[in-house]
């Protein structure tokens, strides 16, 4: 009876395990299996690094970290400590959504969020959303669009009246980076 629980238990471990393990091609093994095994942003406390891309809305360029996958989406800005104006985070998903609902989990800078239609054109703008360091989960601020976005932009807070941004402007970006992970 030992010998199956203890089997039962080893093939559970590796059911859970397995999605941690994974090959990228053209990489060293080793190296993988070393960030396999590390710890996601959100469980060790540190900003989520993901490449930069070069953006423009109107003439002002910006630098936009962009977020694709669920656990890139769920991690957003997370415990960064500063951001400059002309730094940013796209949040990409796959099809327009009714309303978007963000929260400041971990979030250590206060941040404009700017919401953007399938077409790239700004609809809407939320200012000011205050950090959530150390506040439960059940009483941070829910931030919530009137009306359907397809892509969110979180800037600094104050950049979005800084760069006098309206509904109608239009982010410029090249598409293949919102339906890819820009390595293509």
């Amino acid at each position: 009876m030992k010998s199956k629980s203890l089997l039962l238990c080893t093939a559970l471990a590796g059911t859970v395990l397995l999605p941690s393990c994974f090959l990228l091609p053209g990489t060293d093994n080793s190296e993988t299996k070393v960030a396999a095994a590390t710890l996601s942003p959100v469980e060790s406390g540190e900003p989520q690094k993901l490449p930069v891309y070069e953006a423009s809305i109107g003439t002002h360029t910006l630098h936009l970290m962009i977020a694709r996958s669920g656990n890139e989406l769920r991690t957003g800005l997370m415990f960064r400590t500063e951001m400059n104006p002309d730094e940013g985070m796209l949040f990409v998903y796959s099809d327009t959504q009714p309303t978007m609902t963000f929260w400041m989990k971990n979030t250590r800078i206060p941040l404009d969020v700017v919401f953007f239609s399938s077409d790239l054109s700004l609809t809407e703008i939320i200012r000011g959303m205050r950090p959530g360091t150390g506040i439960p989960d059940d009483q941070l601020p829910r931030y919530q669009t009137h009306g359907p976005a397809q892509y969110a932009l979180e800037l600094s807070s104050g950049t979005a009246d800084l760069l006098n941004l309206k509904p109608g402007d239009q982010l410029n970006i090249p598409l293949t980076l919102l339906f890819s992970d820009g390595s293509r």
